[in-house]
């Protein structure tokens, strides 16, 4: 339908619009720029209608605008207006100019101006109008915090895709190091790198870096990652041999200090995760506690004696004693029996032999 209609638009112009001849005032491109920009200017005058937002869709090969010695007679001829009839009367033709006009879109601004380089933070950000027509805008704020400019930007100026990279911080190793050798700046510089081109466990933060050791020997212009450093670190290991099903508690483990090349958060180290897990796996005494070696411990078992606690509106806690009916895990929800009243109730369990009632 679409092609039927601009074919009968420029039909219609080659009928009404006088031959061109050779002469280069009537096949001058001047003509038809005029043209557009008063369509524009007049288009732009409509309600909602920005001129930076209005297309001229491209002419048949075949249509020459010629000059105009009076001044343009603009109109929309059809209901959808997307198509502008321009009418002169010296010399006397018409043609229909068929328009696009784009929908206003909102994005992500520039809150102020921005120089190049810029990490850009949610405080740089601003959500409204996007000017103009450009492509590949951003509707998601959270999409552009973290990258960085590669050009300035004014206040109020939408940030495009290609006005950003998205780069990370990594540590690029500047003499040699022979493995066991503890690492400070004078080994390394940071820089920005193109976050896709960063290798697998990339060492980005210099706060841990710093007094570790290389596990191997490195060489200049590698780039450090977890398995090139050993850092000391207090963390949880095992007092004896354990089997699957152990809770793991002080009486399973032990803090020692150990040289670690695996991420940081890879370990157990605060005491308040002990107790309320169990090991998922058979340990040797001796070997370090990993988060991937444990599990939500069972700490309630069908039939066994469970401390129910139960907040009042007053504000006064109260206890009593049930029987759980089922086996049950850390957070998980449980049913009790009252061993009083003999009522079902349900609780959530929060320690070994211990729930909150609901």
């Amino acid at each position: 339908m679409m092609r039927i209609v601009i074919f009968l638009a420029m039909a219609v112009a080659c009928h009404a619009l006088p031959a061109a001849s050779a002469g280069p005032a009537q096949t001058s491109p001047t003509a038809q720029e005029k043209l557009f920009q008063e369509i524009k200017s007049w288009v732009s005058q409509q309600p909602a209608t920005a001129a930076d937002r209005i297309d001229i869709l491209p002419l048949d090969a075949r249509l020459k605008i010629p000059f105009c010695q009076d001044k343009y007679a603009l109109s929309f001829p059809f209901s959808s207006k997307e198509t502008v009839r321009a009418q002169c009367s010296a010399p006397e033709w018409q043609a229909y100019i068929r328009i696009a006009i784009t929908a206003p879109r909102n994005g992500v601004l520039a809150a102020r101006e921005l120089p190049v380089g810029k990490l850009l933070t949610d405080a740089d950000l601003i959500f409204g109008l996007i000017p103009g027509t450009a492509a590949d805008i951003f509707v998601d704020r959270h999409a552009v915090i973290g990258k960085t400019l590669k050009k300035s930007l004014k206040t109020g100026a939408a940030i495009l895709a290609q006005d950003v990279e998205d780069l990370r911080s990594v540590l690029r190793v500047t003499r040699p190091v022979k493995a066991g050798e503890a690492l400070s700046p004078a080994n390394y510089r940071t820089e920005a790198l193109a976050r896709g081109a960063m290798p697998a466990g990339a060492a980005v933060n210099p706060g841990v870096i710093n007094g570790a050791r290389a596990s191997r020997d490195l060489q200049p212009g590698q780039i450090l990652t977890t398995d090139d450093i050993s850092v000391l670190l207090r963390i949880y290991v095992t007092k004896r041999n354990v089997e699957i099903g152990q809770i793991a508690d002080i009486d399973t483990v032990e803090l020692s200090e150990r040289n670690v090349s695996e991420p940081l958060d890879t370990f157990i180290t605060d005491a308040g995760e002990l107790g309320t897990s169990e090991f998922s796996r058979n340990a040797k005494a001796g070997e370090p506690v990993k988060r991937s070696d444990l599990k939500a411990a069972m700490l309630l078992r069908r039939g066994q004696t469970v401390v129910v606690s139960l907040a009042t509106r007053s504000g006064i806690e109260l206890t009593f004693r049930a029987e759980a009916l089922h086996d049950a895990r850390m957070g998980e929800q449980v049913t009790l029996k009252n061993q009083e009243s003999g009522r079902n109730i349900q609780g959530i369990v929060t320690g070994k032999g211990a729930a909150r009632a609901l």
